[in-house]
């Protein structure tokens, strides 16, 4: 990258891995042992339904927080991390590139028990790109440095919104809540292609940075808005199972909900909100809202365990302390038997 001290980045795709299986690197370039890193190692997901454990999370920065949860969220053996955008809160400014400087030595920082370096899958947040509906050219850095699969000459000819399969049961979508690209239009379609595509698995998780059911701001924030009226009728026709939101800094979980509205009754599978992007920042004036199961002003990441009969979400704070936990059960097209409610796994305190 060019700038005012310049940035080399080196990228390499990888095909023909073996599940399951650790592969050690190294990067750089050149004839001395000075130009590349240190040895690192990487461990690549399973192909088939063996249960795995991720974090997620997101609005980060530079905070105290973030170095504290970056360990926490790594003191698993993580297979990796998703983060749903606003993640060095640069506002554009090519200017910033310290930021992410600091960001980036923070997270190669972090790793599991075992050593191994935790990838990441990244959904763009609006302090990324300086605001919404923004072009891709006037994004720094972002498109450069989290690469999701191959391209021909630059990075930023890649989709904003992107899919990833883990093991057999598995769907992971990436989106992109008005940052860069419409939500509505072709990434619509795509969504709901995706979703067809893949109906057969199990676990069904999307990812994105403007919250359809937001913990703080309203309801009808214009932004939220659009999200829930382009995602909404697909995410309840494909029958998602988790939707993990961003953007307003706290922590939510809402009931589970169908067709906008709060399920009741065990004859209709619902969809869980969880959020709301608190991994560094903070805010403190959580407004009670009917869809709302709990929120609260806390610090925190997710801990995912993903298997083939349910998932289990804990979140824990800046302290390590394990503050709301809940299983979700997938959608079983053969049987209609479903809890209507979250089972409360820990005291909110």
């Amino acid at each position: 990258l060019d700038m005012e001290k310049p940035r080399y980045l080196y990228y390499a795709y990888l095909f023909n891995l073996l599940p399951n299986a650790t592969y050690y690197f190294v990067v750089g370039n050149g004839t001395s042992d000075e130009t590349y890193s240190k040895e690192k190692k990487l461990r690549t997901g399973p192909a088939d339904d063996s249960p795995f454990i991720w974090a997620t999370g997101g609005d980060m920065g530079a905070t105290p927080a973030v170095e504290l949860l970056n360990h926490l969220a790594t003191d698993r053996e993580i297979l990796f991390a998703a983060v749903g955008g606003d993640v060095a809160y640069i506002e554009a400014f090519p200017t910033c590139y310290r930021r992410w400087d600091w960001w980036l030595d923070a997270w190669e920082r972090a790793h599991t028990p075992l050593g191994y370096t935790v990838p990441l899958i990244m959904a763009i947040g609006n302090h990324e790109a300086g605001g919404y509906e923004m072009s891709k050219t006037s994004v720094p850095f972002f498109f450069h440095y989290f690469v999701h699969e191959p391209f021909v000459d630059n990075p930023i000819e890649l989709s904003t919104y992107h899919s990833h399969t883990i093991g057999n049961d598995t769907l992971l979508l990436a989106l992109d809540s008005d940052i860069v690209e419409n939500p509505g239009g072709s990434q619509a379609e795509w969504l709901d292609r995706q979703l067809t595509l893949h109906s057969r698995r199990t676990n069904k998780y999307a990812i994105y940075h403007v919250p359809l059911y937001p913990s703080i701001r309203a309801f009808e924030d214009p932004h939220s808005t659009a999200v829930r009226t382009a995602w909404l009728p697909i995410f309840d026709e494909h029958n998602l199972t988790i939707g993990f939101e961003n953007h307003d800094h706290g922590y939510k979980r809402t009931h589970l909900m169908k067709n906008n509205t709060v399920v009741n009754g065990t004859n209709v599978y619902g969809t869980l909100y969880v959020g709301d992007g608190s991994w560094g920042v903070l805010r403190t004036d959580q407004i009670p809202k009917s869809y709302l199961f709990t929120s609260l002003a806390e610090n925190f990441v997710f801990y995912v365990s993903t298997n083939t009969t349910s998932t289990f979400l804990e979140a824990f704070n800046q302290f390590g302390k394990t503050f709301d936990s809940v299983v979700q059960y997938p959608y079983k097209p053969l049987s209609l038997i479903h809890i209507s409610e979250p089972t409360r796994q820990a005291e909110i305190s």
